[in-house]
Parts: C-alpha cells; structure tokens; sequence
C-alpha cells in the first residue's frame, strides 16, 4: 500500500494513472506482477540476452547468413518454384500448354490421367506411368498451396521481430534455418513419393514452422510481452 502523507491524502504521483509507454503494454504490467521471475521493472534484458529461451538459443546458433530482405526474396522464389514445376509437367503431359485457362487445364489434364489409369486395367507399365505423372502434379500444387500459407506465417514473424526491436543478427539466423529448412522441403515435395523420405520433408516443415515461433517469441520478448517473464 502506498504511503500517505500528513493530510491522509496519496502522494500526487501515486494518485497518476499509469500510462502505458513506448513498447510497454497490458501485457507486460500484468507479468511484472507475476512473481520472482519478472523483469525489473522499467528495464529490459539486452536484446541478445532477450532471445535466450531453449528454442531461440539454438536458432541463434544457425550462422546468420541470409538477411531478412534476402530472406523474404528466396521465400517468395521458393513459394513459386513448385507452381513453375507444375506447369512445365503440365506441358511435357500434354505436349503443350493452354495459358488462357491454365487452372482448367490442370484439372482437365488431372481427370485425363485418372480416367487413364482406371482404363490402363492390368497393364501395370502404363498404369504406373501415369500415376507417376499425376502424383507429380499434385505434389506441386500442394507444394504451391502450403508455400503461400508459409510465406504469409514467416514474414509476419520476421517483420513483428524487426519492429519489436530484436537483434538483427538473432533475425538472420532465424531467416536462415527458416529458407534453408522451406529449400529442403520444397526440394522433397517436388522429387520423391517415397514414404520414408516423406517423413524428411514433413521434419523440415517443422524445422521452418519452429523458426517462424522463435521470431514470435523473441519479438514477444523485445516487446516486453508475455514471453518476457519466461526469459529475464
């Protein structure tokens, strides 16, 4: 309780109501409150001591080789690489391409080859030829599909991350695993239906997904939010 002066009355600070400040919120005054583990108050860690969850130490060990702009340029490259992929199986199929109606196309070229294969009956080369074929093509449309979902959760990640004011460097080596990781995904999608090998590329979705909640984390961190009470 805060002290009275001779008159009873509260000191004309304490009668103030709270304003929050730059980079403080609701948040952050309610884990100030939360017991032994709070920030000091009025002051933050430095930033790279901010970015010190279990997670976020590991990231931070990825050489930060790619900066953020590059790194939303080679996302955006990765993002289209499958869909490119997808129309050049769609021309080599159908020994040609139809760009008035290229949606069309692909689902005319997709009903084509499944009505192949229930017309192939027990002839297993060309059976497997044209499963191969529309396997591919789904492939690469779920591996377009899943990049813009991606992109979408990275760049809110790394910008939130940028304008919370978390260090550069520790944004490079989340950029870093998180291309790396979306390269190698792409690059299984697109090559290979081998269920093993399947399990690599679902590993190396994590991988990119766990970069993307490093970048949330640290930004909740620099911000003075939730995650700050975990990491003083």
């Amino acid at each position: 309780m805060a002290a009275t002066g001779a008159s009873g009355e509260l000191p004309a600070a304490a009668r103030q109501p709270r304003m929050f400040g730059s980079g403080q919120t609701a948040a952050r005054l309610l884990c100030q409150r939360c017991g032994p583990t709070r920030l000091p108050r009025g002051k933050l860690a430095p930033a790279k001591q901010r970015t010190s969850s279990d997670m976020n130490a590991a990231i931070a060990m990825v050489p930060p080789a790619i900066d953020l702009g590059m790194g939303l340029a080679a996302q955006f490259v990765l993002l289209f690489l499958p869909h490119v992929s997808k129309g050049m199986q769609l021309a080599a199929i159908n020994k040609g391409y139809k760009n008035s109606n290229p949606r069309g196309f692909f689902e005319d070229t997709v009903a084509r080859l499944k009505g192949e294969i229930a017309k192939a009956g027990d002839d297993k080369t060309k059976k497997h030829k044209v499963v191969a074929q529309l396997n591919g093509l789904q492939r690469a449309k779920a591996a377009h599909e899943n990049g813009i979902e991606f992109f979408t959760f990275f760049a809110a990640a790394a910008l939130a991350a940028r304008v919370a004011g978390v260090d550069a460097t520790f944004v490079a080596s989340a950029t870093t695993l998180a291309v790396a990781a979306r390269a190698a995904f792409v690059g299984l999608y697109l090559t290979t239906s081998v269920e093993s090998l399947s399990l690599l590329r679902t590993a190396a979705w994590g991988v990119g997904i766990a970069s993307c909640f490093g970048l949330f984390w640290a930004a909740s961190v620099a911000d003075g939010g939730i995650a700050a009470s975990f990491s003083s």
